[in-house]
């Protein structure tokens, strides 16, 4: 587990001093007056079904989703942030590969190295991060765990990390210390981990056609120190990123689920309905939770 940590941390922190790119309009506010309203959720779902037509930068401020096109499903993205039930990614970027060097933004991803797979999601804004790993075999971690584990962890503006469970509405503040652990053994060598080598697109030494998984990509090739790494999007989608040795040997592969612009008020904060408990507690909990045998 202290490697999947590792890795999610890894990924966030990286992630915070990649390069962003240049400051534009809130994606989302179609009105240009610097917030979110029902009235910009309208403006886009009007352009959605063709009542309306949209510059190309309004296009790309009222794609949401990312998915190359203005839909109800952006729409509802937007009604969501002006409630503020999301928090939204305040610069423009060209596509979700873009996303990632910076901003506010959700990814859920499967991550591949040496043979050890796992599902993560995380979430990254300015002042706050939040990871989520899900373990669908967590009997490979601890003897007796038989289902599915997901543990979730805040790295809050007040300098301290969470433990959080979405299903039982709970948080508890990380036990470093009870469990013998040095919380900068999570912070060590990160910058050089994970996502830390990304580079803009813009200095990727090749770019070529190509597939991943089938799916058919652009595919850009960049040089690091220690060998290279690849970057597949399908149009704005980024599909995968995988980290190569100097002799061509696949080290890491990360498989792209999704990029939002959209990142849930509950990674950003704690939520006020939740119940802080104990967070030895609330593992434990969690732990005979996956404990259980399916009926």
């Amino acid at each position: 587990m202290k490697k999947a940590l590792s890795l999610c941390l890894a990924v966030i922190l990286a992630v915070s001093v990649c390069g962003v790119a240049a400051f534009a309009a809130r994606n989302g506010d179609m009105d240009a007056d610097n917030r979110i309203t029902a009235a910009d959720a309208r403006a886009i779902l009007r352009a959605a079904v063709g009542l309306d037509t949209l510059t190309e930068a309004k296009k790309q401020s009222a794609d949401l989703d990312m998915d190359g096109r203005v839909t109800a499903a952006d729409a509802r993205i937007a009604l969501r942030l002006s409630v503020e039930l999301d928090f939204a990614a305040e610069k423009m970027y060209e596509n979700e590969y873009d996303v990632l060097l910076g901003g506010s933004y959700m990814a859920s991803f499967t991550v591949t190295e040496e043979g050890y797979s796992q599902k993560m999601s995380l979430s990254f804004t300015p002042a706050t991060s939040y990871i989520s790993m899900r373990i669908d075999n967590a009997g490979e971690l601890m003897e007796g765990l038989t289902g599915e584990l997901t543990i979730s962890l805040l790295f809050n503006s007040d300098g301290k990390t969470y433990l959080m469970d979405h299903e039982m509405k709970c948080y508890g503040e990380f036990p470093f210390e009870e469990m013998g652990m040095d919380p900068d053994e999570l912070t060590g060598d990160f910058f050089t981990d994970a996502f830390g080598f990304l580079r803009p697109l813009s200095e990727a030494v090749s770019v070529d056609a190509g597939k991943y998984d089938g799916v058919s990509c652009t595919v850009y090739t960049f040089k690091t120190s220690g060998g290279s790494y690849k970057a597949y999007l399908n149009g704005k989608k980024l599909v995968a990123v995988t980290e190569l040795d100097n002799a061509g040997k696949l080290l890491v592969s990360y498989r792209f689920n999704s990029v939002s612009l959209a990142v849930p008020a509950e990674t950003c904060s704690l939520p006020a309905s939740y119940a802080e408990t104990d967070a030895i507690e609330l593992l434990l909990l969690m732990m005979i939770r996956a404990s259980s045998v399916p009926a």
